[in-house]
Order: C-alpha cells, then sequence, then structure tokens
C-alpha cells in the first residue's frame, strides 16, 4: 500500500571535488583528486571521472595514485567549504518544495508530495533537475520512492552491481582484480535498475519507483543501503546475509538479540513501517543591504552619505528582527575589479544608527578609492538578540512614575572605538574562578566578548598583590621558614611569618609549572619591610625546594 508521499533524493556523487573544479575552473578532462585523511593515512576522499579514468579509486592511497598517475591534481579536503556548497544547492532546490532536509556530507531528501505536477509530473521534474545540475557541472544520481530510506538507497546504489555471490567472507576485503574476474565469470545478481544501466559510469542517472512497490525496489540492494555501520554490515555477510531481501524473512528477536534495534529501525523506515519525517532546517537569518551607484564615488563625503543610507536601512532590519550587531563588514567594490573590505566590532549588540555610523566613520579613512567605487555592501557576520528593557515604577513625590532604566553604554562604545585602533585580543578583562591555584584563581577574558565581573568570589584566602614566575631562594639553614634566605642577589632576615598553607597540583593535569609537586606556602615578613610569599616544593617530576611567588606589597 502506498502511503501517498513521494521522496526525491539527490547524490551529488562528486560534490568535494567538482567545488574545486568550479571555483578554480580546472579544464575538463584534467584529473583532480580530494585528499582526505584515514586511520593516519592519506587517500582520496573524492575523485573526479577523469582521474576515475586513469584508474584511481576512492579511499586509494595517494602514494598509490601519484605512483599511478603522476600529473594529477591534488586538493585538500575542506569540510566546511563543502556544507557551505550544500547549503547553497538546498536553496536551489526550494524551487522543487520548500520541505528539503540536507544529507551531510553531499545529499538532498526532497518531499514531493503534491508538488510534482507543477512540473508536468515527476519524469519531467527529474529533468529539470539534470538539466540545472547539468549548468552547475554537477554529477547527480536521483531517485523518487514512497520513503526517505528507499530514495535514499535508490540514489546510491543505481549502476551498481549489488553485492556479488562470492564465497570470501568480507568483500571489502578482497582485491579489486578479485572482483572483477567474479563478475566476468556471471557471479552477480541481474541489476534491478534496467532503465540507465547502458549508460556510462558518470551520466547522471536517475530512477523512479511507482507508488506501492517500494518492497520490490530494494529487495536487490546491498546491505549497505539500510545506513547501517559498515562493522554490521561485514558481520551480516559473514553469516551469508547479502542483501536487503535477505532479512525480510529472518526472525526480528533474534536479529534485535545479535544486531540489536537499529538495523530493524533501519529497515521499517525504507519499508515504510516507521516514519521518518522531513524536517528541513529553517533558514538562518541573514542580514545585509547593498548600494549600487550610477556613476563611480572617490570622495570620503560621498561614501559617507550612502553608508548613512545602508545603516538606516541595516538598522531597520536588525530592529525588526530584535538583534543586534556584533561584527560588521563593509565592503566596497571598485570599477577595476578590486574588493576591498573593513570589519567592525561593537562591544553590546546594536542596531542604533548613530553608534554603528560612528565607528564606520572610523573606518572610512581605510578605504582607496583609487578609480572609483560603484558598489557598497554592508553585511552582518555576527549578531545577538536584544531584548527589551522593561519598564518599573519608582515613586516620585508619592506619585507612581513609569521609568526605563538607565543603562550606561559610554564604556562599551570606549571599547568598540579602541578595538578599532588596536587587535581586539588585546582588549582584556579579569574574571574570578574557583580554584585554589594562585594562578588559576582568575580568567583573562576578552572585555568586548565578556560581561564585567560584579562580585569577585571570596575564598577567604590572602593573595598577594604580585604574582612572580617560580623564583629560586637560597636558604642558610633547614628552618621552616628560612631565618635567612637570598632572593634577587639580596639577603633578608625573617621577623615574623604565617603558614603553611598545603596547595597540591592537579592531578588530572600535567601543568609544567607544578611538576615540582606538593607546596607548603608562608606569609613572611623580613626586617626591610617586605610582605613575601615563600613556599617550600616537596619535589615531584621536577626537584623540589624553596621558591618566592609573589610580594604582598
Amino acid at each position: 500500500m502506498s502511503s501517498g508521499r513521494r521522496i526525491l533524493s539527490i547524490w551529488f556523487k562528486r560534490l568535494a571535488v567538482e567545488r574545486i573544479t568550479r571555483q578554480e575552473k580546472i579544464p575538463f578532462g584534467t584529473p583532480v583528486i580530494i585528499k582526505g585523511n584515514k586511520k593516519n593515512s592519506d587517500i582520496i576522499y573524492s575523485l573526479n571521472r577523469a582521474a576515475e579514468l586513469e584508474g584511481l579509486y576512492l579511499e586509494q592511497s595517494i602514494n598509490d595514485a601519484l605512483a599511478k598517475c603522476p600529473n594529477v591534481l591534488i586538493r585538500f579536503i575542506n569540510l566546511e567549504l563543502d556544507s557551505q556548497f550544500l547549503n547553497m544547492l538546498v536553496r536551489w532546490a526550494e524551487k522543487f518544495s520548500p520541505w528539503i532536509k540536507a544529507e551531510p556530507p553531499d545529499g538532498l531528501l526532497i518531499d514531493l508530495t503534491g508538488c510534482a505536477h507543477l512540473f508536468g509530473g515527476e519524469e519531467l521534474l527529474i529533468q529539470t533537475l539534470k538539466r540545472d545540475c547539468s549548468k552547475f557541472s554537477l554529477t547527480v544520481q536521483i531517485s523518487i520512492a514512497d520513503t526517505a530510506g528507499a530514495a535514499w538507497a535508490l540514489s546510491h546504489f543505481i549502476g551498481e552491481n549489488p553485492a556479488i555471490a562470492y564465497t570470501s567472507d568480507v568483500i571489502d576485503q578482497e582485491a579489486r582484480a578479485a572482483r572483477s574476474r567474479a563478475v566476468k565469470k556471471g557471479y552477480s545478481l541481474v541489476n534491478f535498475f534496467s532503465n540507465d544501466m547502458e549508460e556510462s559510469t558518470d551520466v547522471m542517472k536517475s530512477f523512479i519507483a511507482l507508488p506501492g512497490e517500494v518492497r520490490e525496489a530494494v529487495a536487490c540492494l546491498p546491505l549497505a543501503a539500510l545506513r547501517i555501520p559498515s562493522n554490521k554490515v561485514i558481520d551480516l555477510r559473514k553469516l551469508g546475509l547479502r542483501y536487503v531481501q535477505d532479512l525480510f524473512e529472518i526472525p526480528r528477536a533474534a536479529l534485535v538479540r545479535r544486531f540489536g534495534k537499529d538495523i530493524l529501525r533501519r529497515l521499517d523506515q525504507i519499508l515504510g513501517l516507521e516514519s521518518e519525517p522531513i524536517s528541513p532546517k529553517g533558514t538562518p537569518k541573514h542580514f545585509s543591504v547593498r548600494l549600487t551607484l550610477p556613476e563611480p564615488i572617490g570622495l570620503k563625503a560621498d561614501l559617507i552619505l550612502a553608508l548613512q543610507r545602508l545603516v538606516s536601512s541595516l538598522c531597520q532590519k536588525l530592529k525588526k528582527n530584535a538583534v543586534g550587531a556584533r561584527i560588521l563588514q563593509l565592503q566596497v567594490f571598485k570599477i577595476d575589479g578590486v574588493t576591498q573590505s573593513v570589519y567592525v566590532e561593537l562591544a553590546r549588540p546594536s542596531f542604533d544608527v548613530q553608534r554603528i555610523m560612528y565607528l564606520l566613520n572610523m573606518k572610512v579613512e581605510e578605504i582607496k578609492a583609487d578609480f572609483g567605487i560603484d558598489l557598497v555592501r554592508l553585511e552582518v557576520k555576527l549578531f545577538e538578540p536584544i531584548f527589551e528593557y522593561q519598564y518599573e515604577k519608582i515613586p516620585k513625590e508619592n506619585n507612581l512614575k513609569s521609568k526605563t532604566p538607565e543603562v550606561d553604554l559610554l564604556l562599551d562604545d570606549l571599547l568598540s572605538r579602541l578595538a578599532l585602533k588596536i587587535n581586539t585580543d588585546k582588549i582584556t578583562r579579569w574574571h574570578s574562578a574557583e580554584s585554589h591555584i594562585p594562578e588559576k584563581s582568575f580568567l583573562t577574558l576578552s572585555a568586548l566578548w565578556s560581561e564585567p565581573e560584579m562580585e569577585w568570589q571570596d575564598h577567604n584566602l590572602l593573595r598577594p598583590t604580585t604574582v612572580f614566575n617560580d623564583e629560586t631562594i637560597f636558604v642558610e639553614d633547614q628552618n621552616f621558614p628560612p631565618k635567612k634566605f637570598k632572593w634577587r642577589n639580596r639577603f633578608f632576615d625573617t621577623s615574623s611569618s604565617v603558614g603553611p598553607e598545603r596547595i597540591s597540583p592537579e592531578w588530572w593535569l600535567d601543568d609544567s609549572g607544578w611538576r615540582t609537586g606538593v607546596r607548603d606556602y608562608w606569609r613572611v615578613n623580613v626586617k626591610t619591610g617586605e610582605r613575601l610569599w615563600l613556599y617550600y616544593a616537596y619535589g615531584g617530576i621536577k626537584n623540589g625546594g624553596w621558591f618566592c611567588h609573589g610580594d604582598f606589597g
């Protein structure tokens, strides 16, 4: 029985490598591979059709690939850029249906229920999709089925030999040549997909499973089509189970006891016995404005007038969404094709036009117009929510009047202006921390990205106003603390002392400064007036002894 749902699965078979070839405009026919890492070995993560024709294949070692094809181009894997590219494809796919789910790293699932007739049916929709991907220079494999699991499985195994009837335990552990001989001898199942088998390996393949025929469509697929871990696939193969249809007749209780519920859940999803909704991620908010100029400008005053229009429009968008800008990027596009960018950081999220304009005016000096600027763009790189202040009632002359709490923004404005002149990381503030270790009783945080510490934690422990790096002192006796000692080429006589206070290093950390083991601290007053913080280390990885750690002033 058909549920009425129709799911479209798109697999961008060579997404990583084709993103590189598009970006670098590499000529067609040039072998290109993407280098990845698996088990501390450099392998081929993705490759284009030209590299495949040279005899290269996925997960082949880079050294073997270079020996076989010395002229191959090698690029490094970048999962973040691949994810961004996939998100761009999600926005493109919204033309087919609003219900889209990204399947990282290289796939999309689209709920087509009630949408296919807008394109003249499922076959014409697939043709439209293929034409678009051809323009994008992307290789795709497409399928439509009643369930998300079936659509995913069919798109990934179109034109593949499902599995080979062999006598060895695991096909993944056999040599590639042995597998080829097995196919030539006829030990492979007849491929269920007859539509595109006559096509070459790299054409855009597609398959449409008729409504209500999911079970027949997935029966001859390999177990990997269930989206289960590879180690479970290997274990099932050792038991003689190689295809999805082999699991149809096995008692479910025995399967759960041996392999867990994961396999049954995936099997039920692919057959439609368990729902798998397509829940798309919400489109991330993006705030940017641009101004295309009819004539190139080169004067500072003209650029400021353009910025006033852009900032006013941008702040209206931010206020409407109850968010404020924290990092802004100003881009100017010049008529000679050069783009210049400057950045502005705010200590507090804001959509105040005057505050943002003041900071941008300080950065305008860095912009060089050269031959003229014909486009100005302002984009919010980072934003944070802004909450409205609650009104409070205060007594005044026996009357209750509303008043908005006044917030002092002068310090935040000062920090924002200083950040434009010096590095943001150089503007810091201290926060208290829960630690008896002297060096770790406070945290150094960026002033622009942290709130001020209003209540410093009281540990009820006296600590020196100045903390030194551990400085060795030379003692003249064996007293605790010493009566006489030499520090910084001066001799001191102890008049009084308080202690000891024992502090142990953190056993779960290997701190290089605390490798001398457990310490006993004393507050020592010397006859010349200094109040020092001395400790005796009992020794650990490093030798112990007497050290000076601070001065109470």
